[in-house]
């Protein structure tokens, strides 16, 4: 019995934690298409972008960008992550777009549901994420997703 709660636990950190494929994927026109999956919010690739994290879960989260480490952040704060760069034309993903996983803690918060609420005004290039717990009915999300074209989404 104590092996099975093992394995389900580390399955299920595992889905937790692993990079998730979006259902659907950025226009690649640039243009609005019609269904659910429409940018949030627009940031300008010619400059540097930063991203104000705002916890409003009950929960501390975890959240990375960049390949930079794991970053917690405790129930009511907020950090600002800046100075990002987002280069059309770069060779490499990781230059091209900007991905922030944000998630609970496996340890004892796995289950949490997560909903980002985005401010779609965008000012001086800062885009701000207030996470919050998902209701019923709403969109589950576990990472922001710049593109090349300065879009950002959520999955």
């Amino acid at each position: 019995m104590k092996r099975q709660i093992v394995v389900t636990a580390t399955v299920l950190a595992t889905l937790l934690m692993s990079p998730s494929l979006g259902v659907s994927q950025p226009s690649p026109t640039g243009s609005e298409e019609p269904g659910y999956w429409q940018p949030l919010a627009t940031v300008n690739v010619n400059r540097p972008v930063s991203l104000t994290l705002v916890n409003n879960t009950g929960i501390p989260l975890e959240y990375s960008a960049r390949n930079s480490p794991v970053q917690r952040l405790g129930d009511g704060a907020r950090v600002v992550l800046g100075d990002y760069t987002i280069n059309p034309n770069a060779q490499s993903d990781r230059e091209r777009n900007l991905n922030v996983p944000i998630n609970p803690p496996v340890e004892g918060y796995g289950q949490v549901l997560l909903h980002f609420d985005i401010n779609s005004t965008v000012r001086n290039n800062n885009v701000t994420v207030t996470v919050r717990r998902a209701n019923p009915g709403d969109r589950i999300d576990r990472e922001l997703y710049f593109d090349e074209n300065g879009r950002v989404y959520v999955f």
